[in-house]
C-alpha cells in the first residue's frame, strides 16, 4: 500500500503573527489614559478611537502599517499598484481580573488586528472560530470525532498573547478573549483597515470600482 500521500490545504483563512519591540517606543500614557466601560459591560476601551493618529505613536503606526504590507503584499501577494490601504481606527483595550471578550467579528473593515501591550500567560488567550456549523471538512452537523485536534480538523484555535506580539487577521474572522484570570490589568491596541483606489478587472471594465475614504 502507497502512504506516500499528499495533502492540500485549501482555501485556509490566513492568520499572520509577528513581534514589534515595544521598548522603543514611550506607552506609558496608554495605561493611564481616560478609559470607558465598553457596551458589553466585559472589558474598559479607550475613549480615544484614533490612538495611532496622535503624534507621539507616529513611529509605532508605521511599524504596524509596515507588518500590514507583510501581510497583505508579502504573503497574500495583493497587488497594490491602484489602491494604498489605510488605518480606520484604533484603540486601546483594558481587562481586569474576570474580563473577557465575547465572540465577534469587525464590520466595515477588510483586515482587523490586534498588538499585545501587557500581558501574561494567565490575562486571557485570543480564540479564533470556524464560521457556524463549519470545518475545514465536516460541518458540526456530523461531528466526528478526532483522535488528535490539529489545526486541519478544529473549529477552534487558541494563540497566548505575549507582549509584543502582533497580530492580522481578515476582519470577518470570528474571535473571541478568554477570561483574564491573572491580577495584572491586560491591555491590547486593536486597529481595523480598509483600502482606497480602484479595483478593476482586467477582463471586463463592468467590475469597476472606485473607493473612497
Amino acid at each position: 500500500m502507497n502512504r506516500e500521500f499528499k495533502v492540500y490545504n485549501l482555501f485556509p483563512t490566513p492568520v499572520f503573527q509577528n513581534f514589534i519591540d515595544l521598548k522603543k517606543y514611550n506607552l506609558e500614557e496608554l495605561y493611564h489614559t481616560d478609559y470607558e466601560l465598553m457596551e458589553s459591560e466585559n472589558g474598559k476601551i479607550t475613549k480615544d478611537k484614533y490612538i495611532l493618529d496622535n503624534e507621539q505613536f507616529k513611529e509605532l503606526k508605521k511599524e504596524i502599517m509596515y507588518n500590514l504590507e507583510l501581510y497583505t503584499k508579502n504573503f497574500l501577494k495583493v497587488d497594490d499598484t491602484h489602491l494604498e490601504w489605510y488605518l480606520q481606527n484604533s484603540w486601546v483595550n483594558k481587562h481586569e481580573k474576570g474580563d473577557w471578550g465575547q465572540s465577534h467579528f469587525h464590520s466595515n473593515s477588510l483586515i482587523s488586528g490586534v498588538l499585545y501591550l501587557r500581558t501574561n500567560e494567565k490575562s486571557g488567550n485570543i480564540i479564533f472560530e470556524s464560521p457556524t456549523n463549519h470545518r475545514p471538512i465536516f460541518p458540526l452537523s456530523c461531528n466526528l470525532p478526532f483522535s488528535e485536534l490539529t489545526i486541519d480538523n478544529c473549529n477552534l484555535y487558541a494563540l497566548e498573547p505575549k507582549n509584543g506580539m502582533i497580530i492580522l487577521f481578515p476582519s470577518s474572522l470570528l474571535h473571541g478573549i478568554k477570561a483574564n484570570i491573572s491580577d495584572m490589568d491586560r491591555y491590547s491596541m486593536a486597529f481595523n483597515f480598509h483600502i482606497e483606489g480602484e479595483l478593476l478587472s482586467k477582463k471586463s471594465q463592468i467590475d469597476y470600482l472606485k473607493i473612497r475614504r
